[in-house]
């Protein structure tokens, strides 16, 4: 992530050494920061918001250690998901790096509830913190850029091309 996809092609361990990670309390977004490896590159950020307008219950849970989020040797729906685990919501460095972030909502029968998973990526950290921004703003704006990553990136529950590998996507139901 972050990188031309030659350094990562070329040694994929190695390349995610250089990923340091921070948490925005103010947006509620993982903010990524990829180190430079020689002076003439330039510092990539990338910050990973997910948000709803809808009614939420306790607060943003994240997880960016991918061993414990997928478990070891899984190649299945990723064990803190399937056994909806709580993410441990620890920053700090780690050799195998994922952006997991869930929210719980309250959704009533028949009601319509929005997710809206933001990304901004950049060189300059405040200009794509302000990007996660300008979009909570208002529904105009999601609207818009939802529209367009349907055409680009298609239905939550595929792969995903460009910034995101792989899109996640679990509703649990709980009647109350």
């Amino acid at each position: 992530v972050l990188s031309r996809k030659e350094q990562d092609y070329a040694h994929p361990a190695f390349n995610d050494l250089f990923l340091m990670f921070d948490f925005d309390h103010e947006t509620n977004s993982i903010v990524v920061k990829r180190k430079k490896r020689d002076e003439h590159e330039e510092e990539m950020y990338m910050c990973v918001n997910l948000s709803t307008h809808d009614e939420i219950i306790g607060d943003l849970e994240y997880e960016i250690d991918e061993e414990k989020f997928i478990g070891r040797g899984n190649i299945g729906i990723p064990q803190m998901v399937k056994n909806s685990n709580p993410f441990s919501k620890k920053i700090g460095l780690v050799t195998e790096p994922v952006v997991a972030l869930k929210r719980t909502m309250k959704v009533k029968p028949n009601q319509k509830a929005t997710i809206n998973l933001i990304i901004s990526v950049g060189e300059d950290k405040e200009k794509v913190i302000e990007n996660i921004k300008k979009y909570h703003k208002g529904y105009g704006t999601i609207d818009e850029a939802t529209t367009r990553d349907q055409i680009l990136y298609g239905d939550a529950n595929q792969e995903c091309t460009g910034v995101v590998t792989t899109c996640w996507a679990r509703v649990d139901v709980i009647r109350f």
